[in-house]
């Protein structure tokens, strides 16, 4: 790759602090259907759990007391357990991390404290967007953010064109 035939377009640099990172996750998560058939499941076991409960019958009660139970646990751990502000506080590595990101014609270099890497634009898996900023994914589960409040106007008409290519 002959890095010097290419033109620099923007610079970015950001603070990885716990609001970016929920900003970052729901960017690379942002599937509405994972989302929907969680909630109309949670939907479902919660109307039956009452309609069984208002039936009378002892076994009736205790089965809908249980899918109670299991709809308080499922909503619970969702948002306790494993909900971005705990898994970013488990993350020491994000703390107080500053992120910055160089953007070429072809490629683009993300680097931090523990060191940095060139990436062409054509290894992208895809380019994911929201109203926080972009995620130019490496694979399905991984990727770098870029926040929009951080983005000159040509930065995003370049991440607009990778995200539509």
């Amino acid at each position: 790759m002959d890095q010097n035939a290419n033109q620099f377009i923007a610079s970015i640099s950001y603070e990885m602090t716990e609001e970016k990172y929920k900003q970052f996750a729901e960017t690379l998560n942002q599937s509405l259907i994972g989302k929907s058939i969680f909630w109309v499941f949670i939907a479902w076991y919660l109307f039956m759990a009452l309609l069984l409960m208002s039936t009378g019958a002892t076994f009736n009660i205790c089965t809908g007391a249980l899918l109670g139970i299991i709809v308080i646990y499922s909503v619970w751990s969702k948002y306790r357990g494993n909900s971005y502000s705990a898994i970013y506080k488990s993350y020491k590595i994000y703390h107080g991390l500053i992120v910055s990101s160089d953007f070429y014609d072809n490629y683009f270099v993300v680097s931090d404290k523990f060191g940095s890497s060139t990436l062409p634009y054509d290894i992208l898996y895809t380019v994911k967007a929201s109203k926080y900023g972009y995620v130019l994914c490496t694979s399905k589960l991984s990727g770098h953010f870029i926040p929009k409040s951080e983005c000159s106007d040509t930065l995003i008409s370049l991440l607009n064109n990778l995200e539509n290519a």
